[in-house]
């Protein structure tokens, strides 16, 4: 996954038509942690992306 997100875009970093989306769907048994929520966002951050969690 880290290759993909760093390396994978640099190819492409200069076209300005580059669209990437991801899309992760998580289901632990007894849900998702306040803290795993945050440090999610805190990930998407970091990355540059909107921290939107559905």
């Amino acid at each position: 996954m880290d290759e993909l997100l760093h390396e994978g875009p640099l190819a492409f970093r200069d076209d300005e038509n580059l669209r990437l989306t991801v899309s992760v769907e998580v289901s632990p048994d007894g849900g998702v942690s306040k803290q795993s929520v945050e440090e999610t966002k805190t990930a998407l951050r970091e990355l540059g992306l909107k921290d939107e969690l559905l």
